[in-house]
């Protein structure tokens, strides 16, 4: 008989209280810097806490990275919960929508979701199919619609971006904004932010990546990013995350790597460790965030590896806990400049 593990059947969803969890890193490492694990790092070393829930911005610094759009923001027809596979607005002549385009619902409501267009057939009495339904399940009936052309020449980069992350107490949210172009342009954001968890281009030109940097940005200065999304991918690599309220995060395994380019007389290293703003105590009885002040931490290891030109896969038989509104990272010190890669994974569980 075939026994699954716990973990593939967390991974297959058998489970109403516990959701599988991943988060990956990239860095471009500098040398002899402490550095997060982000994309960034190379230029800011310490992902910065957002101190204040604040709007934020999109930034973008090329024209082919903007939203062309072809219809709305409208209503669609139906329901509410209608229409599991399918926009309908029996009103519109969708004349110019191809299949492949882009359909954003709700985009800064409470539970933004986009589909992409598979059936036109029925596009000039206002139908619309959309591929395997949409990305936060339910319907598109009665919500707020807008369709991005994802096959217009010029626009060749990322046209919609997805966040997701806390508000002020710590309470999951998301949002979904359009990207500006050149300039650079920007985008603000509706709703407000206090911790970003994830940030991926869910709209792309005939390209398929962005075209020029993606960044989410603090609202009053462009200089400061909070996540970034190199040119020419799809997703930030950020291993900052912030565990929602009401949940508690399990680290059940970790992958991590460094490299450097060409010959050394010396072995070069790199010490990567995770960390969290949480004091634990041996037997895990005691567990409490460490924060001195807003914005100020006392961050402790939880694991540790050295690498030289290696990679390395940890299997924590004892997962590392970490409780609600505590922030994990990883970070790195090397010896010498090169680029590090790192996958945590493990579960999330709600009591």
């Amino acid at each position: 008989m075939n026994h699954k593990s716990y973990g593939e059947a967390i991974a297959e969803g058998n489970y109403s209280n516990i959701i599988k969890w991943s988060k990956i890193g990239y860095c471009p490492i500098t040398a002899t810097t402490e550095t997060d694990i982000w994309s960034y790092g190379a230029t800011t070393p310490i992902i910065p806490l957002i101190v204040t829930a604040a709007t934020m911005r999109i930034k973008t610094n090329n024209a082919a990275d903007a939203a062309t759009t072809l219809f709305g923001p409208t209503t669609a027809d139906g329901a509410a919960g209608a229409n599991l596979t399918s926009l309908v607005d029996a009103d519109v002549n969708f004349s110019t929508v191809e299949v492949g385009d882009c359909i954003i619902l709700d985009k800064s409501g409470t539970c933004p979701s986009w589909g992409y267009v598979s059936d036109i057939t029925n596009k000039a009495t206002g139908t619309l199919g959309v591929i395997g339904g949409w990305s936060c399940g339910g319907g598109s009936g009665g919500r707020s619609y807008i369709i991005l052309d994802q096959n217009v020449a010029a626009k060749t980069g990322a046209q919609a971006v997805y966040i997701g992350g806390l508000d002020s107490n710590y309470v999951q949210q998301s949002e979904i904004c359009l990207t500006n172009g050149a300039g650079p342009g920007y985008t603000a954001t509706i709703k407000t932010w206090y911790r970003i968890n994830e940030f991926r281009i869910i709209s792309l030109g005939t390209n398929l990546k962005s075209v020029d940097y993606i960044a989410l940005c603090d609202g009053t200065s462009a200089t400061i990013y909070y996540t970034y999304i190199t040119a020419g991918y799809t997703r930030a690599r950020n291993q900052q995350y912030t565990v929602p309220a009401g949940k508690t995060l399990w680290v059940t395994q970790w992958n991590a790597g460094y490299g450097f380019t060409g010959v050394t007389a010396k072995p070069d290293y790199c010490r990567l460790f995770t960390h969290a703003n949480q004091y634990s105590s041996p037997d895990n009885s005691i567990s409490f965030r460490t924060v001195q002040s807003s914005g100020v931490n006392i961050w402790y290891p939880y694991s540790e590896m050295l690498l030289s030109q290696s990679t390395q896969s940890i299997i924590f038989e004892e997962p590392t806990k970490l409780s609600q509104k505590v922030t994990l990272k990883v970070a790195g010190y090397a010896s010498a400049a090169g680029f590090v890669t790192s996958v945590l994974r493990g579960y999330i569980t709600t009591p």
